[in-house]
């Protein structure tokens, strides 16, 4: 069979880690993108959709559910064999789904992830005007993606990135996070590979929404800080439960399951940004309460009581 791919975005990618990067039956890749014209991924030629009338083909696989009538109307209007135009099929699950939009992300930003945000974005969080607060700590990071989001300081004395992700980050961005002067540390969504009461500092940025088993990990983050450590926490809320992310979090429901475990130093609560997410937060526009509909970020530090 000599099959094409129409889409090269996040459903590509997940597509890629189902096939282990090997395109056999794959003779052209397509993307409305002119970025991407004339490069090559895992050995295949990137065109654009004009270029379909010089290429002979047993199947055209749209690789976007969303468009697919859309893009199947518009190939056709090219010329393209109607019974030959297909959707692409494969076996996702949450964690390829989040593998594959970082890999989508790693080829934009030219295999060099940019961390540059995170400085402003902790120091935001923790109210300092510094990194000296975390002079000689070992300080973790739950749920830290691949960009180094604990690259930006040197003060701790240990650097910890925690995820379910960490060993396929190190497989496909090894080269990249090598240079972030971090552990990554690779955890499963039961158990985090650390001692009791090892942390001083934890954090968690826009995570917790993607675990699935939300009471267990919230057990976890708690175990391995010490009494007395200090969570730096940025959560989503009010968002829509996706595969990546089946947490719908409320102010509530973060009260109920961990923070009434800590003394709350500050909490701060936004609407959404329409550009940037935390634009709101940052301008210091904080409300409330949120209504029911709104989507919104809340930051929040904290120190966790003594266990008793």
């Amino acid at each position: 069979m000599k099959n094409v791919i129409y889409g090269l975005g996040e459903r590509f990618e997940e597509y890629l880690l189902s096939v282990d990067d090997k395109l056999t039956d794959i003779i052209a890749l397509v993307d409305k993108d002119n970025e991407k014209h004339g490069k090559y991924i895992c050995g295949v030629k990137v065109v654009s959709p004009s270029e379909l009338d010089n290429i002979s083909c047993d199947n055209i696989l749209i690789s976007s559910e969303k468009y697919f009538e859309e893009i199947k109307t518009e190939l056709v209007l090219l010329g393209c064999e109607e019974n030959k135009i297909k959707k692409l099929e494969y076996r996702a699950d949450k964690y390829s789904g989040e593998l594959a939009y970082w890999r989508m992300q790693y080829r934009k930003e030219n295999g060099n992830f940019r961390n540059h945000g995170y400085k402003e974005i902790f120091l935001e969080i923790s109210g300092e005007s510094d990194d000296v607060f975390l002079d000689n700590k070992i300080m973790a990071d739950f749920g830290c993606g691949p960009r180094g989001s604990l690259a930006w300081t040197s003060k701790p004395k240990v650097k910890i990135g925690i995820d379910v992700l960490a060993n396929a980050y190190m497989r496909y961005f090894g080269d990249c996070l090598e240079k972030h002067d971090m552990i990554y540390l690779n955890s499963d969504e039961y158990r985090i590979p650390l001692p009791n009461c090892y942390v001083d500092i934890i954090s968690t940025i826009n995570s917790l929404d993607h675990v699935a088993d939300l009471d267990n990990m919230v057990e976890e983050i708690c175990r391995v800080l010490k009494p007395g450590g200090l969570l730096l926490g940025s959560f989503n809320l009010h968002e829509p439960k996706t595969q990546c992310e089946p947490q719908t979090l409320t102010e509530e429901l973060l009260n109920r399951k961990l923070l009434y475990r800590f003394d709350i130093i500050s909490k701060k609560i936004a609407i959404k940004g329409k550009t940037d997410t935390y634009s709101e937060l940052k301008a210091g526009n904080y409300v409330q309460k949120l209504l029911p509909d709104q989507a919104g970020e809340m930051w929040v530090k904290a120190r966790l009581k003594n266990r008793g």
